[in-house]
């Protein structure tokens, strides 16, 4: 297939991978899942290891159940628990397809729920340092943007929007805790839950 032929998604995958410090991500089978209409390689290369994709879940909002973005988990070997997922040594890439435009008080105040719902039980300062250093990477979104989050095996989260990359942070704790807000018992919701879950 020539560049002229690739699609968005797919030209945003080889993208990202030229702006990784340490990270090169590429497709690397063809075979793709679609969500919502949104569409995800079965695989990616993260770090020169091959990551699959666990699942897709819909994050919708407000009784209207309107979508806001479609989120993917890669991890190194597929698993439907938890427990599991989140004892995994990294890479793990989560990547977030947004299907609707939000601004950037409605992004950092997703951020800001996600982060009380994991720190419910209270957080330590650290982990609240490591959230500010995420909060200040929040930017406006449109419709077809897309978030990675890139987990590695020494603790740092990569985040990027499309195919800049805004910060690097050093925290395991903070790594944890983004996907345990995705996947665990203090996810948004059930569908996204259970999405990427491969429920």
């Amino acid at each position: 297939m020539s560049p002229l032929h690739l699609t968005r998604k797919q030209r945003l995958a080889g993208l990202l991978g030229m702006f990784l410090v340490t990270s090169a991500l590429a497709p690397v089978i063809p075979a793709t899942h679609s969500l919502a209409g949104v569409t995800m390689p079965d695989t990616i290369r993260v770090d020169g290891a091959t990551l699959r994709l666990n699942g897709m879940g819909v994050r919708s909002f407000t009784f209207l159940q309107i979508h806001g973005y479609v989120a993917g988990l890669y991890v190194p070997a597929p698993a439907h628990d938890e427990a599991t997922l989140l004892a995994t040594k990294g890479p793990k890439l989560l990547q977030i397809s947004y299907v609707r435009s939000a601004g950037l008080g409605r992004v950092r105040g997703e951020m800001r729920a996600a982060h009380l719902r994991t720190c419910a039980s209270g957080c330590s300062p650290r982990e609240d340092g490591e959230y500010q250093q995420l909060l200040a990477t929040a930017r406006p979104v449109h419709a077809g943007d897309v978030s990675s989050y890139v987990f590695q095996a020494n603790g740092d989260v990569q985040v990027l929007l499309d195919d800049q990359r805004l910060a690097t942070i050093h925290g395991p704790d903070l790594a944890r805790a983004m996907l345990d807000g995705m996947i665990g018992r203090n996810a948004p919701t059930r569908a996204l839950r259970t999405g990427l879950l491969g429920g």
